[in-house]
């Protein structure tokens, strides 16, 4: 098994990367189906594996050094400039068991994110679903964020905001066989302990997507319950820089797939000020016209509100600009 050979992948490593990449699969699987710590451990070294056998392979060696260290612990992870900057660098451990690692400079600075053979497969895994339901050729480097970003700008190019919550919607009731999700809508009901693991499945296994994550408590239906997720900066807002993507490619459609396909109820609370945003398992979305965030105008540098029509009336105010990328683009 891979927990009894799991000390030897940290020495010298005589195994195939596609062995290797084999694991990593087989041990994702395992901490969706069951998470646990052991589990969470589990990816970690398989990860380590994963790198120090690209690192001794002579085909592959050039990838392995664009590779992250997932050893790397966050008050050890080198600096940009390579100088001590602890006082003007927050770096926080995030993703799988804590293994990659993001520094968070000064403003204006872009969050620095060192990533895990296992966040680039996962990505790469995304990427392909999103480029399918876009109906684009998936990019030459999946395993990048940037071409997720890419293709999922492609889902918002042209299309009204109910067909983009479709394609998303599609392409996450894809990840799962038809009959596991009927099965799981019928069986599962939205209790306190549900929505609690559901809670923490999210903050281990989708920070490769938007970054650090941690899990608060929260009131719902005058019960406090720990099923509240906090993203502490979400990397695929600030790095889309688009409200409209954050809203009709990631809140709505996460909420109908969970609250329709999955049968446990969320609500999404982006805050466009800090970036910041709330996961809240188990209570129910507000209809859409009484939702707050549906008259948020977007940012005045987003790409697409650019391409889009903006009125006179309703021109850029407090640097943001009109609705219209909330709407056909």
């Amino acid at each position: 098994s891979i927990s009894k050979r799991g000390g030897d992948l940290y020495g010298t490593v005589k195994r195939s990367p596609c062995s290797h990449a084999r694991d990593l699969l087989m041990q994702f699987g395992m901490l969706v189906a069951q998470p646990s710590e052991s589990c969470i451990r589990g990816c970690y070294v398989t990860s380590v594996g994963f790198r120090n056998s690209l690192r001794n392979c002579h085909m592959t060696r050039p990838l392995a050094k664009a590779l992250p260290d997932p050893q790397t612990s966050p008050s050890q992870a080198p600096s940009r400039d390579g100088q001590n900057t602890s006082k003007c660098v927050e770096r926080v451990a995030y993703s799988f068991g804590g293994a990659s690692t993001v520094e968070y400079g000064p403003a204006p600075s872009k969050p620095l994110y060192q990533e895990t053979p296992l966040d680039h497969l996962a990505i790469a895994l995304f990427t392909r679903k999103v480029a399918a339901a876009a109906s684009v050729s998936t990019p030459s480097e999946p395993w990048r964020y940037e071409s997720f970003l890419e293709v999922s700008r492609e889902i918002a190019k042209g299309k009204s905001a109910q067909d983009q919550w479709a394609d998303v919607v599609s392409v996450l009731t894809g990840l799962m066989p038809a009959l596991v999700l009927a099965t799981i809508r019928k069986l599962v009901r939205p209790t306190r302990w549900v929505c609690e693991q559901n809670a923490a499945v999210a903050v281990q296994a989708f920070g490769w997507l938007v970054g650090p994550m941690t899990r608060e408590e929260v009131e719902v239906n005058g019960v406090t319950q720990m099923s509240c997720v906090r993203i502490k900066r979400c990397r695929y807002l600030e790095e889309s820089g688009c409200v409209g993507q954050c809203v009709n490619v990631c809140k709505i459609p996460t909420q109908l797939f969970f609250n329709q396909h999955f049968g446990v109820p969320l609500t999404m609370k982006p805050d466009f000020e800090d970036l910041s945003c709330k996961m809240v398992f188990g209570e129910a979305p507000p209809p859409l016209e009484e939702d707050p965030v549906m008259k948020e105008p977007c940012f005045s540098t987003c790409k697409l509100a650019s391409r889009a029509t903006v009125s006179a009336d309703n021109g850029v105010q407090d640097g943001r600009k009109s609705l219209a990328c909330l709407r056909d683009i």
